[in-house]
């Protein structure tokens, strides 16, 4: 009796969150709801139907099988839209995470550097990475187009110092070029994303 108790609560809940949800959604987002109610719960359907009667956006459930609200196949995007507000923080900050601890690299770099006696190039690398690190603690505070586009200045920069080193090494094997790739297609994957969030 309890534990049927717990679960009537928690639907409850559950449909008062998804009410909440769908009263701030504009009428463009609710009638997207409904084009492609197959890729959402039952519960969520329902109430986003219910919606769009209140709002007078359709007259009654059966409007839905009209060819307006045929669902299509959800289309595949690189960087996918996010709709929600508190969505957008979250990613926001664990990007900016992500893109913090990738500071660590140039730092270390710098000191190698350093301590090999190149001296400016070794300052200059561990201002970079500490600049870095810096703008990135500002994303996952608050977010700003002015940083991202600082990030990605400095981003396309350091290519050009990673390719001068590529060039003038003697024993550069195609791991080495393969992982930088990867690494600086991850990081402007991420500056990207975060730049369509802060949009």
């Amino acid at each position: 009796m309890y534990l049927k108790m717990q679960e009537k609560s928690k639907t409850e809940n559950n449909k008062s969150n998804l009410q909440e949800i769908f009263n701030t959604h504009t009428d463009e987002q609710i009638l997207e709801v409904l084009r492609k109610r197959e890729y959402y719960q039952p519960e969520a359907v329902d109430i986003a139907v219910k919606e769009a009667i209140e709002r007078k956006l359709i007259h009654s459930e059966q409007d839905l099988f009209s060819p307006e609200f045929s669902a299509g196949p959800l289309k595949t995007k690189i960087i996918p839209d996010i709709v929600r507000e508190k969505n957008k923080k979250r990613i926001r900050k664990s990007l900016g995470r992500s893109l913090l601890i990738a500071g660590v690299l140039p730092l270390i770099f710098g000191f190698v550097q350093y301590n090999t006696g190149n001296i400016p190039e070794g300052i200059i690398l561990l201002a970079f990475g500490l600049l870095w690190m810096f703008l990135s603690s500002q994303i996952i505070r608050k977010g700003n187009k002015t940083i991202i586009n600082v990030l990605l200045g400095t981003a396309f920069a350091s290519i050009i110092y990673v390719g001068y080193l590529f060039v003038n090494s003697n024993s550069v094997i195609f791991m080495d070029v393969f992982i930088t790739a990867v690494v600086y297609l991850i990081i402007f994957y991420g500056l990207f994303f975060i730049r369509k969030l802060i949009d």
